[in-house]
């Protein structure tokens, strides 16, 4: 059959793959492509980038997934091992989370939402082992005996844990030698040197912020929100992303800002942004949240290490300058 005024014969791959080469030469391309948007100069083109990029995963996973569970229902273990050890669907389930993963895949998913903010202290977690429930990690790098990791491993990693492993309960922690040289705190002048790692700055005393209330304060130009909830400290920028203005005029429910302006809200523990007030100003954008210690009665908060997405609250007395 013809196509046009085009021969049939050039229409044919110069070299057929077999099906789970021409999966990996897909998945390479797409991943290189990714990476040469993320650096495309224009941000509205990245962003239609990633909203089509969305919108495709939306389109194919519910589909992927109402057909395994339809196989489910019907009791077709057999069938469904079998699409399961094939590698090419295999590879298709995994991508769309459909595949069923082991408890250490698990955990292992779950530090993904906190490695960024340890990445950015220049160390990493390791998972040691997964046993009933109880994970065991170990602190690698300068991330190991560090004042800001301490506030991420409390909470963060637990949250983490807790939200994306459902057999979790509890954290086992198995921490390095600490580094013989050097502070884990550094001073102002020393930022140009190591501007990765957290500077913890005097924000306000603790008994200034009792549970249940909030307090703006100024640390080197940046306007910060602290948060007591339930005897446990956060750090956000103060600055609705609604409209950009301040919160600490607004009121702290629970664990929920509420800002007074158009009742914007968001969750005071990771900064995320959840409906609620006047949904024409609803935010899109989370807050940022930065790392905070409680030394000696006096909240300190990094300001130099904004995060976004995830948790990094602070238990009072915990951490030590």
């Amino acid at each position: 059959m013809g196509n046009g005024n085009i021969p049939e014969e050039e229409l044919q791959p110069e070299q057929e793959l077999e099906p789970e080469d021409e999966l990996q030469a897909a998945a390479d391309l797409t991943d290189q492509l990714i990476q040469e948007f993320e650096q495309h100069p224009d941000e509205q083109v990245r962003e239609k980038v990633f909203q089509l990029l969305d919108a495709v995963d939306r389109l194919h996973r519910p589909g992927l997934r109402a057909l395994m569970q339809f196989l489910e229902s019907k009791k077709l273990w057999g069938i469904i091992e079998q699409a399961r050890s094939d590698p090419v669907i295999r590879t298709l389930l995994e991508l769309h989370d459909l595949m069923p993963r082991t408890e250490e895949q698990q955990v292992q998913k779950a530090l993904d939402l906190v490695r960024p903010y340890m990445q950015s202290h220049g160390g990493e977690i390791d998972v040691l082992a997964v046993t009933e429930g109880i994970v065991r990690v170990r602190l690698k790098g300068s991330c190991n005996g560090c004042s800001g990791s301490a506030v991420t491993l409390q909470r963060g990693v637990e949250e983490a844990l807790k939200e994306g492993f459902p057999g979790f309960k509890g954290l086992e922690v198995e921490e390095s030698p600490p580094p013989t040289a050097g502070p884990s705190l550094i001073s102002l002048e020393e930022v140009a040197e190591a501007p990765g790692k957290p500077i913890f700055l005097d924000a306000v005393c603790l008994e200034e912020v009792s549970p249940g209330s909030m307090k703006g304060v100024m640390l080197e130009g940046v306007n910060v929100l602290i948060c007591n909830v339930d005897g446990e400290v956060y750090a956000l920028q103060n600055a609705c992303q609604g409209r950009g203005l301040p919160l600490d005029m607004g009121e702290l429910r629970g664990e929920t800002i509420i800002c007074r302006w158009h009742g914007c809200r968001y969750d005071a523990r990771t900064g995320k942004a959840i409906p609620g007030g006047d949904d024409r100003h609803m935010p899109e954008v989370d807050l940022e949240l930065f790392p905070v210690a409680v030394t000696e009665g006096v909240i300190q908060v990094a300001v130099n290490i904004p995060h976004k997405g995830g948790i990094v609250g602070s238990a009072p007395g915990k951490w030590e300058g």
